[in-house]
């Protein structure tokens, strides 16, 4: 009885943790789409990124962020 009330009790959880990934990817790709308009435009897009050594919180140009091959592993100059 009681694994039977867990388990209702965890689903909403798993189902609003599915529903939370879903959100932040339809963000993501919008995201990228406007940057991706603005750049066939001609405008500069930042990225923003967080140094995996001290956490700090940079804004990049599309070339420098392009250099990384996943940004999760982004090093800042006084890191590196």
């Amino acid at each position: 009885m009681l694994s039977c009330l867990q388990q209702v009790r965890e689903e909403p959880s798993d189902k609003l943790k599915k529903m939370i990934m879903k959100v932040e990817t339809e963000v993501k790709e919008i995201h990228d789409a406007i940057a991706a308009k603005l750049r066939s435009r001609g405008f500069k897009v930042a990225v923003d990124a967080v140094c995996c050594g001290c956490g700090e919180e940079v804004e990049l140009e599309q070339e420098e962020a392009d250099q990384w091959l996943e940004l999760e592993n982004f090093m800042c100059r006084e890191c590196m």
